[in-house]
């Protein structure tokens, strides 16, 4: 069982494997896996779906918050 967030639009969960080794950390929204993680910049895709944005609107702001931004996928 995954851990809701006080929003209730996202569950937390640990899984054993995403198949990304190479991007770890990861994480997946809906169909979309993002890699290369810290804590920052999972809070930013986080605020960036909530606020409903598309997986470029997200990457353009990842990118001016960190430089070059690739989802992987």
């Amino acid at each position: 069982m995954g851990a809701r967030l006080a929003d209730a639009r996202f569950t937390l969960e640990k899984v054993a494997c995403l198949g990304c080794c190479s991007l770890a950390p990861v994480m997946t929204i809906d169909e979309d896996t993002h890699g290369r993680l810290d804590p920052a910049r999972a809070s930013a895709i986080v605020d960036a779906v909530r606020s409903r944005a598309t997986i470029g609107e997200i990457s353009d702001a990842l990118r001016s918050v960190w430089g070059s931004y690739r989802p992987g996928r």
